[in-house]
């Protein structure tokens, strides 16, 4: 992925918030909501955003990317306790 990839971020009047990354198919976020069935597209996606400058160019971008790389990493916490967990039912 290139420096200046893009990402179609949506603010709506209530004050959620949701990115939509169109080089992984299928994928965008809402912030703050629980993902139950996180996969490997999703964790690409969000290695994708972080590395590219995409958040840099959001609206007072110091205060919303925080919230979205907080976000990321909660959601990239969760992904690997669940995949963890996965391989240790696995070798069971």
């Amino acid at each position: 992925m290139s420096k200046n990839s893009y990402i179609a971020w949506i603010y709506q009047k209530d004050g959620s918030e949701m990115i939509i990354y169109p080089n992984v198919p299928y994928v965008l976020f809402y912030l703050d909501s629980e993902i139950t069935d996180l996969n490997a597209l999703d964790m690409c996606a969000i290695n994708e955003i972080e590395q590219s400058n995409a958040l840099d160019s959001l609206p007072d971008a110091d205060i919303h990317k925080a919230k979205w790389e907080n976000y990321f990493s909660r959601l990239k916490q969760e992904y690997e306790e669940s995949t963890d967990t996965s391989s240790k039912e696995d070798s069971v």
